[in-house]
């Protein structure tokens, strides 16, 4: 007999929040594993990418978008050349909310307490599959709340979703190529 499939689902991604909380653990998260896994395991059929705009970037919003995410973007302005920190929690929320209708339940991958609202917005409406934190140590206690258990670290899929090539140069000296700017 055939498995009914659960309703299609989105995923709506703080890359700032991920990236930072990973590397601060030693560790590099694979975006395309990353992406394989989401629609393995929850069913997602759309990835929002939530990052800043800095022109110099284009090729790391290439590689994004060569893997199906969809960015979205917050412009920041620059202060002496050095980039002022363009908080995207705004935009997150928005698309999250604008889109509500056309998915059946929303992944958030995030560990930001800024987001404890919507998370229990999400959770009371039943539009919230989980939140994944990407650090453990490093997660919101409103957060959580708000999740009412529905919640996942990326530290417990560490082995399955890390960036290899960067394992691999760290340990091995004998590796050649360099690592693209963006991973």
């Amino acid at each position: 007999m055939w498995k009914k499939r659960p309703q299609w689902n989105y995923a709506f991604i703080d890359n700032e929040n991920v990236n930072v909380s990973t590397q601060r653990l030693g560790w590099k998260l694979d975006w395309w594993k990353f992406l394989r896994w989401l629609k393995k395991d929850f069913w997602v059929t759309k990835a929002f990418l939530f990052m800043w705009y800095i022109p110099e970037y284009q090729k790391m919003y290439d590689f994004f978008e060569s893997l199906w995410y969809e960015l979205i973007f917050k412009k920041i302005h620059l202060w002496d050349n050095i980039p002022n920190k363009g908080n995207i929690d705004a935009e997150l929320v928005l698309h999250t909310m604008a889109k509500k209708d056309d998915y059946h339940q929303a992944i958030i991958v995030s560990g930001d307490w800024d987001f404890s609202s919507l998370v229990d917005y999400l959770h009371t409406h039943k539009k919230l599959r989980c939140v994944i934190w990407p650090n453990k140590k490093r997660s919101s206690d409103f957060l959580q709340e708000s999740a009412d258990g529905r919640f996942l670290y990326l530290d417990w899929f560490k082995k399955q979703l890390w960036y290899t090539w960067y394992t691999q140069k760290k340990w091995d000296s004998s590796a050649d190529r360099e690592e693209p700017f963006w991973m």
